[in-house]
């Protein structure tokens, strides 16, 4: 699984807030959203608030 970041003022697919600061697995990348874990808790979001390659 990747590791993953968002964009600041990401939302999930309920219109949730979801933290940019945090470090999300990707579980499952769709067309238009993917599939975001933290833990036991698990996303949809739309792929325009991903960060695929974040810095070094």
């Amino acid at each position: 699984m990747e590791k993953v970041y968002l964009k600041h003022g990401a939302q999930d697919a309920d219109g949730k807030p979801l933290d940019s600061r945090q470090e999300y697995l990707l579980k499952e990348k769709l067309k238009t959203h993917s599939v975001l874990s933290v833990g036991y808790k698990t996303y949809v979001v739309n792929n325009k608030y991903i960060k695929f390659k974040p810095r070094s």
